[in-house]
């Protein structure tokens, strides 16, 4: 186990998915985080750098950094994240000039080859870098161990496992990060999002089988069903018997005045789709188009998203999901519908 794994706040990037932060907001949480000790602080939009390019109402990326690097205490690492195809070299150079020092670069798992181009880009401008392997659970514990190994040699300072749909387990996460620990020698972290209430489970899985880094975030602030709350895996940790040198209580009042009417999570017309996730292992960035299809087919959304999902949880074409509802259009199937949705 971890003797003290580094606790990684990404509340003011993963967070921006259900929640809209200005500038003051940003540099007052930041200061807070930093002050209380978390050493390390993501920030920036939830699709990463060159996000803003896409959604030009979104407060620019150099704004959104400025923001934070003006407000950061007690030597506390301010990084980003970086999508390749979203982002673009450029904007690696621009995060390190703005004043950054980490970056985490990331792809579907099965397509960590496209990140080593940027992962050496980010190394040579000087920042710490690590992968994130989305939907790391496409890929059984010995290939991402394998596919581990190869960023490592492109020099990455540390790779992540990430349970992007929220429905992994804790005896899965601890094979993945125990397979991967002795594989490696970089440093291994773990996002998990919180579908199926399985987030602090599988961080404390993790810790136990030697993750460097955990992410969290304030309020449980995050895409789909949201992450590990900071403010509560603090105190698993204190109750795991490792100390660290984070106020508890003071993160704990943070939270109390993050606005709490920002949290979606409060508008359970969603959560339906949330459990539906975790249990299909569906990433909630393709809901849009799940939705769309499934309203032209007029079959139910969560037994589309079931059957699809069985077949590629990964990256679904848009074929795939229209043959898929018409066969349930056809025979009218019924898989899992808990409740209805809108």
């Amino acid at each position: 186990m971890n003797s003290s794994p580094i606790i990684l706040d990404c509340t003011l990037r993963d967070g921006t998915y259900v929640a809209s932060f200005s500038e003051s907001e940003i540099g007052e949480i930041t200061e807070k985080l930093s002050i209380c000790g978390i050493k390390y602080i993501e920030v920036g939009h939830g699709l990463g750098m060159g996000y803003q390019r896409l959604k030009p109402e979104l407060m620019k990326d150099a704004d959104f950094i400025a923001a934070a690097t003006k407000r950061v205490k007690n030597n506390a690492k301010l990084g980003t994240f970086f999508i390749p195809g979203v982002g673009n070299k450029d904007d690696i150079t621009e995060a390190k000039k703005l004043g950054l020092d980490f970056i985490r670069i990331g792809t579907n798992a099965s397509d960590h080859e496209k990140a080593i181009p940027f992962i050496n880009h980010a190394k040579e401008q000087g920042l710490e870098t690590y992968y994130n392997s989305m939907k790391s659970y496409t890929l059984s514990p010995l290939k991402f161990a394998k596919m581990a190994t190869e960023v490592e040699k492109a020099g990455v300072d540390g790779v992540y496992l990430v349970d992007s749909a929220g429905g992994m387990f804790p005896d899965q996460v601890s094979e993945y990060i125990r397979v991967t620990r002795e594989n490696v020698k970089c440093k291994i972290g773990f996002h998990g999002h919180n579908n199926l209430m399985l987030a602090n489970a599988n961080i404390i899985s993790s810790i136990e089988n030697g993750a460097d880094l955990i992410d969290t975030t304030l309020l449980g602030l995050g895409r789909g069903g949201g992450n590990a709350p900071t403010e509560i895996v603090l105190y698993i940790v204190d109750k795991m018997g490792i100390k660290n040198k984070i106020d508890n209580k003071e993160i704990l009042e943070l939270s109390k005045k993050v606005n709490i009417a920002k949290n979606s999570k409060l508008d359970t017309s969603g959560f339906d789709l949330d459990i539906i996730g975790g249990f299909a292992m569906f990433h909630s960035g393709f809901t849009e188009t799940f939705s769309r299809i499934a309203e032209h087919h007029r079959v139910d959304l969560r037994d589309l998203i079931i059957k699809v999902s069985e077949i590629n949880n990964e990256n679904p074409s848009d074929r795939l999901i229209a043959e898929i509802a018409e066969e349930i259009q056809n025979n009218n199937s019924k898989v899992f519908s808990p409740r209805s949705v809108k």
